[in-house]
């Protein structure tokens, strides 16, 4: 099982040390996901959710939409669905469509909003002279612009020195098979990794392996459906994915 530590905890640790190795003359690396690690997809889910009602003309979706908050929704739309009582297959085929067409767009992934403590979080590692490198599966050909839009709101440190937007340049290959070959690039970068930060157990298992003298977080908020076991080396980080803003 893997050992489970509160956020603000492991913040400091991190942060210790990644000032313990700087002091040393290193600038030591900390990866990032971006979705569901740093940046809650809820605010995307719902507005694809009102658009989807809007869309296919349905006064009972779409009153549900408006009824419904960003903090009910997880890792997709439709378990939302069959929540609330719509289980007709044809209903969810059609959201699901609705949903393709629009979650990795920068029209809507300009609309996210961070975790709690996320963004300061990454501003403080940034100034004590960590290298930020943000992994992310977001593809490149639909999402660089609206992931620029949304860092630069947010205040995430982005096209300054010692930072690294890395997304995915080919949207069917799988997340853990392209996170896995980006290893070898934040290897290039010749510094010491500190920690990895990743919502998906798959993913985070991957950097426990690469990057072992590492702290490497899965965060706990949200994942895909049937994940391996957690490695032993892998470090539970809780009360990231507290939102008492969408109360």
């Amino acid at each position: 099982m893997p050992r489970t530590v509160n956020r603000d905890a492991l913040q400091q640790t991190t942060l210790e040390r990644t000032r313990e190795l700087v002091a040393g003359g290193a600038h030591p690396v900390v990866v990032f996901d971006v979705d569901s690690t740093l940046l809650d997809t809820a605010y995307r889910h719902h507005q694809i959710l009102i658009e989807a009602a809007s869309e296919l003309r349905d006064p009972a979706l779409a009153t549900l939409a408006r009824t419904l908050a960003p903090s009910a929704f997880g890792w997709d739309v439709l378990s939302v669905l069959s929540d609330h009582g719509f289980t007709d297959v044809t209903l969810h085929k059609k959201v699901r469509a609705a949903w393709a067409r629009r979650f990795f767009t920068d029209r809507l992934c300009a609309i996210d909003e961070p975790y709690p403590t996320a963004v300061s979080f990454v501003q403080q590692l940034h100034r004590a002279g960590a290298f930020i490198y943000y992994l992310t599966g977001r593809p490149s050909q639909t999402m660089s612009v609206g992931t620029v839009t949304s860092f630069k709101r947010l205040g995430l440190p982005l096209m300054t020195h010692r930072t690294k937007l890395h997304l995915k340049a080919d949207p069917s290959e799988r997340d853990v098979i392209y996170k896995t070959a980006a290893m070898d690039a934040i290897r290039a970068i010749g510094q010491p990794v500190v920690a990895t930060f990743e919502n998906e157990p798959r993913n985070a298992n991957a950097f426990a392996m690469a990057f072992p003298d590492a702290l490497n977080v899965l965060v706990d908020t949200v994942h895909s459906p049937n994940p391996p076991p957690v490695d032993d080396d892998v470090v539970l980080m809780t009360g990231w994915g507290d939102r008492p803003s969408l109360a």
